[in-house]
């Protein structure tokens, strides 16, 4: 296998990036939206646009609201469950999404959104130049018919063999983002919720109480940003969710406050990955020491092209080598969940995880449930996959080295100890 070595252009800049998304879930409330975007008055945000496949979609093509969105930020398309779809059926799809993108648009997407970003669609769209997907759910189980364990949560190159492993056979790629940032431990082990989804936490964590669920949402991303060798929090939101819900404006609110804070870049995702692409030829490793706002829980991860690795304490909670993973099934397969069952149930869900070598990192509403015991580990994480593969060679050859003596003893052999035993034995 070629390693790859993350090289780094300015190694003094430490960014912290954060990345304002807003999905324009349904055809409606486009005068809502323009006086909050005059309001917010930002032109950073990624939009990204549902139904993009039609030529008469209400965002695209009306030229007023088209041209409000542009002067506002970029935007994408967004597709659905690809794998539910024969890989034939996916690039045709592509094909007609980009033609009609272009068409309204009047240029090719950059990127695209899914919450369940495919391997098959991602290697697809790069050969139509597309440069970044946004979208994975940091470890999702069950949620909305979707599970896809065993990612990352900052910008990575995908492997075109499974777009949740970090790629490490050539240099650059499709980059992968996430649409929230999770919390690093309690979103395992309290509940899935705990993310920078406005609604989610407003509802599902502080019950109705904006206040508390506004100064998480800001020390969440204050804390994550923190993560080395730079930050990045995405902030994301489907617009007519949250104003029929009447949180939008705590949403304003929240983000008026992020953006008076001078140490944050507020770049769009498609900045970030032409960033990304000119600093990093590779993958970079990255470091995160993290205690959560909501419980004070603490965290330690350390990734690499190689493998993730999360320690809580002084055990290892959550182990993944990525140098040991299948490829993507749903490269030439497919499943359809059907809608009728829960959104929560295990084996009516897309899932294209990743295989778990440590799994006790868990447990939380939500969350998938622990299997294992977490192993007691006191070294650097960077160190963990060379400590143990020394660990398991010393093991084999203490193993190989007792059947050996075995066997001499049976045959009434004495082994040779040293040099002088040896030459007594020639003469």
């Amino acid at each position: 296998m070629i390693t790859l070595l993350a090289v780094r252009v300015n190694c003094d800049f430490h960014p912290r990036f954060v990345s304002f998304l807003i999905i324009l879930d349904e055809p409606l409330y486009f005068e809502e939206l323009e006086a909050w975007l005059n309001e917010v008055n930002f032109h950073n945000f990624t939009f990204a646009v549902c139904d993009a496949q039609n030529p008469d979609n209400y965002w695209l093509a009306n030229v007023t609201r088209l041209n409000t969105l542009k002067n506002y930020g970029k935007l994408i398309p967004v597709t659905v469950w690809m794998p539910q779809y024969e890989p034939l059926e996916r690039q045709t799809i592509i094909d007609n999404m980009f033609a009609n993108w272009e068409n309204l648009v009047g240029y090719s997407p950059k990127g695209i959104f899914d919450f369940l970003p495919d391997t098959y669609t991602v290697n697809y769209c790069e050969t139509r130049n597309m440069t970044y997907v946004v979208g994975y759910c940091f470890d999702q189980y069950a949620v909305d018919w979707m599970t896809e364990r065993g990612g990352w949560q900052l910008p990575y190159y995908a492997s075109h063999e499974h777009v949740l492993i970090p790629n490490n056979v050539s240099s650059h790629g499709v980059v992968v983002f996430p649409h929230q940032v999770w919390d690093w431990v309690s979103s395992f082990t309290v509940s899935h919720n705990l993310h920078t989804h406005p609604l989610s936490i407003i509802r599902s964590i502080f019950d109705g109480n904006a206040d508390l669920a506004g100064n998480y949402f800001l020390d969440l991303i204050e804390r994550s940003l923190e993560a080395e060798p730079f930050g990045f929090a995405p902030v994301q939101f489907e617009w007519c969710w949250h104003y029929r819900n009447d949180v939008h404006n705590y949403v304003k609110n929240w983000t008026q406050t992020l953006l008076s804070t001078p140490s944050y870049d507020f770049w769009t995702y498609e900045d970030v990955a032409e960033w990304f692409n000119n600093e990093y030829s590779a993958t970079p490793d990255y470091h995160v020491d993290f205690s959560s706002p909501f419980d004070s829980q603490e965290i330690e991860w350390y990734y690499c092209k190689d493998f993730r690795i999360a320690r809580v304490g002084d055990e290892i909670v959550s182990y993944v080598r990525y140098d040991e993973q299948e490829s993507d099934k749903f490269l030439v397969s497919t499943f359809t969940p059907n809608t009728s069952l829960s959104p929560h149930a295990v084996e009516n869900s897309i899932d294209n995880s990743l295989t778990f070598e440590i799994d006790a990192l868990g447990g939380g509403e939500y969350r998938s449930p622990i299997r294992d015991s977490g192993v007691p580990y006191f070294g650097e994480l960077s160190d963990y996959i060379s400590e143990i593969s020394s660990s398991v060679l010393l093991a084999v050859f203490l193993f190989t080295g007792a059947i050996v003596l075995f066997c001499l003893r049976k045959l009434g052999k004495r082994p040779c100890l040293d040099g002088e035993s040896l030459a007594k034995s020639q003469t």
